[in-house]
């Protein structure tokens, strides 16, 4: 479930990051969607990562 967890940390941040080369580009078509989606997978995986962190801690 971590290594999971993880792969769609890395994925988030790839988007983020191409987002950011297609906005010095100037192609803003591409880049919005990618952040938003890279945005959006970025906060549930920070979720689900602090939720297993929580649920170990009280094991």
């Amino acid at each position: 479930m971590r290594a999971i967890i993880g792969f769609a940390g890395l994925i988030s941040m790839a988007m983020c990051i191409g987002a950011v080369i297609f906005l010095i580009m100037g192609n803003r078509t591409v880049a919005v969607p990618l952040v938003t989606v890279g945005l959006i997978i970025l906060i549930l995986s920070y979720g689900a990562a602090s939720y297993i962190s929580h649920s170990d801690r009280k094991k």
